[in-house]
Parts: C-alpha cells; structure tokens; sequence
C-alpha cells in the first residue's frame, strides 16, 4: 500500500493548495510515515493519532519560525501525514484516531485492510500516479528532474 497513499496524497495536496513551491518528495514520506512508525507495533498506534500528525505540524511551523523557505519546504512531511490520515479512514477506530483524548488504550485496529481493498486501493494509486504524471508532464526530462532536485510538480492545464 504505497502508491495509494504516496500518489494520492499528492494529489490532494496538488489539487487542494495548487502551491509549487511544496516539496511533494516530503508529502511522499509524510504519506507513508504513520505505516512504518506503527510497523513495530503490528497495528495502529501513535502514527495513525490525529495528535501526532499535529505535534509534527506545530514542530514544523516553530523549527521554520522566521525562515520561510524551509517552511514551505518541509510542510509537505505533516501534509502527507493528514493525507495519511485521511486516506486510511483513521476516524473509524475513534480511541486510536483521538488518543490520547478517549484514553490511553489502542484499538486492536489492523495497519492494513483486506487484500482485496489493498488492491483495489493500490490501483486507484496507479491511476492517480498516471494522472500526476500525464498532467505535470514528467516524461519530459527537465520537468522529471524538478522533481527529483526540488520536489516541486507543476501540474499543467
């Protein structure tokens, strides 16, 4: 379950702010990031917490305090993280989504669903991914290679 949650984080992110200046390489992380923290723990924990995406988002904004360039660079980590979130449907295990708020227990909630979701899942990834690529032009090489440099894509009208 990668590309549904890297591509389409990004393009949430794309869609919503239509900022170029967004390092999508940290939205891809970001997006990816509650998976591999929980990993260890074999389900949701302290990753898939709304209030871990937003200490990041509060790190981020006081770490960048003054420098606006590296805020706009590294927002995209806790952007990915919310996308994360969202894509995953996190409200639907509420003591894991509002913890520590519903106390201090973790639902025996799965890090991934079915396989047949995680399929189904992973070719809307694929879709989304073709869409980013077909709309920000990555098979030109200069554009291809923003990308890869900067993190920045630009879609195209």
């Amino acid at each position: 379950m990668i590309l549904w949650f890297v591509a389409v984080s990004a393009l949430l992110v794309a869609a919503l702010f239509r900022d170029q200046r967004i390092d999508y390489r940290l939205v891809a992380i970001g997006s990816i990031a509650p998976n591999v923290v929980d990993a260890p723990a074999g389900g949701q924990r302290y990753g898939h917490a709304l209030v871990s995406s937003a200490v990041v988002l509060v790190g981020v904004v006081l770490a960048t305090r003054g420098r606006p360039h590296a805020r706009r660079r590294w927002r995209g980590f806790p952007m990915g993280l919310f996308g994360h979130l969202l894509l995953e449907g996190g409200w639907t295990h509420p003591e894991g989504f509002w913890w520590p708020a519903l106390g201090t227990d973790f639902p025996d909630a799965r890090l991934f669903p079915s396989a047949a979701v995680v399929v189904a899942e992973e070719v809307a990834g694929v879709a989304a991914a073709v869409w980013i690529w077909r709309r920000s032009v990555l098979g030109d090489g200069p554009r291809r290679r923003a990308l890869i440099r900067s993190g920045r894509l630009e879609l195209v009208a």
